[in-house]
């Protein structure tokens, strides 16, 4: 006897469904994830694209191109790079498969997250290197380095894990002070970033 896979069903309703498809077809919004929170912010298509030009036109951070050197400078790059870590002996052939071979490498595409908890919503820069050349570079340096930096004194993996770090603490010193830190722009301030004119 054999099992039939039981088929998928959609929680939405009918009209759910229909209003999700009406959405998507809308040019004159945007809709996008709140960063900082798990909120869905629903912006105005202009004000949406005012932002990122505001952003993109700051050339402290940014510096515009004339050409896309995606396919030529940046995957020659990653191809270099490969070919000399195997040739040392540090990556073996399937690796060496594995983070040069992209085909079709595409571009790094620029958005934002609103920041809903900030005055004006100002937009948090994000690069989804979906496609790009060093797309699997990141992956495998994310995958090394992941067990070595939880060995760390200082990982802290999440809030629960702050917290019950803070507990093992036990009571602190009448003079001892708590303090967190922000880096303001923390992702335009690492260095230039780079983008190609649309």
């Amino acid at each position: 006897m054999t099992c039939k896979p039981t088929p998928i069903r959609c929680n939405l309703s009918r009209k759910e469904r229909k209003a999700l498809t009406t959405l998507r077809k809308r040019t004159d919004i945007v809709i996008k994830p709140a960063d900082k929170s798990s909120g869905t912010v629903i912006m105005d298509h202009s004000c949406y694209v005012n932002e990122c030009d505001r952003q993109l036109n700051d050339t402290k951070y940014y510096q515009k191109q004339s050409s896309d050197p995606t396919n030529n400078k940046v995957q020659e790059r990653v191809k270099e790079y490969t070919a000399r870590l195997h040739s040392d002996n540090l990556i073996d052939c399937e690796t060496l498969r594995y983070l040069s071979s992209n085909s079709e490498p595409k571009a790094g595409r620029f958005y934002i997250l609103p920041k809903t908890h900030k005055q004006g919503n100002p937009g948090r820069p994000i690069i989804s290197s979906n496609g790009h050349p060093t797309e699997r570079i990141s992956e495998f340096v994310d995958y090394h380095l992941k067990p070595l930096v939880q060995t760390l004194s200082s990982f802290l993996k999440d809030t629960t894990h702050l917290i019950l770090q803070l507990q093992k603490l036990g009571p602190l010193p009448d003079n001892a002070l708590l303090v967190t830190l922000d880096v303001s722009s923390l992702y335009t301030r690492h260095r230039y970033r780079r983008y190609e004119e649309c």
